[in-house]
């Protein structure tokens, strides 16, 4: 009675797939952007991190220059390789401080990680620090008479001289201080005195 069609099914398969690109990039950086040592602890600990792709031996370079700080006289410059094992996504680097007795303030090192690198290192400040500041803590404190001289009329009385800190102020000390012979006179011009401040 004529020609009959009918519908054939198209062959079963798979008309979706999924590529996954594996990653294998290592991005590296700071823990964080600021670090900070009292100077007297002769050694700052500096925490990099890695990311991303673990399974390869990586590289990046770490550098100090000088901030507010100098090397020699407050920290021990470095210029070396940080090597990440495969597996491995963190490792402490050591920064040398000099406790120098000098009172100078707190000083600021900058720290780098950077190129050379070896292996496949993503540097990007943005998502893991690649650049931040180490501060070293002054800890010394220096007393001085504000002046080198100080008159006083023989009828004042009494006379005030001043001492003034400086260094660290966050720390109470005491230091004693005492009157000594010139050319006045003790017990006739002035009365000798002692005592701690």
């Amino acid at each position: 009675t004529g020609v009959q069609t009918c519908a054939l099914p198209i062959s079963a398969g798979t008309t979706n797939a999924v590529l996954t690109i594996v990653d294998d990039d290592s991005l590296i950086g700071f823990s964080a952007n600021a670090y900070s040592i009292n100077e007297t602890n002769g050694t700052a600990s500096v925490s990099v991190l890695r990311s991303g792709a673990t399974n390869t031996t990586v590289s990046a370079t770490f550098a100090t220059t000088d901030g507010t700080a100098t090397s020699p006289t407050r920290y021990q410059g470095v210029t070396n390789v940080v090597t990440f094992a495969p597996g491995q996504t963190a490792t402490n680097l050591a920064v040398t401080v000099v406790d120098d007795a000098v009172v100078n303030g707190d000083g600021t090192v900058q720290l780098t990680i950077g190129a050379p690198v070896t292996g496949a290192v993503v540097l990007n400040n943005a998502l893991l620090p690649t650049s931040a500041v180490l501060t070293i803590v002054d800890n010394e404190v220096e007393l001085a008479f504000a002046a080198v001289n100080y008159t006083v009329g023989e009828n004042a009385g009494t006379v005030s001289i001043p001492v003034v800190r400086t260094g660290v102020t966050n720390v109470a000390i005491t230091v004693d201080f005492s009157t000594g012979l010139g050319t006045a006179i003790d017990g006739l011009d002035y009365l000798s005195t002692n005592g701690t401040l």
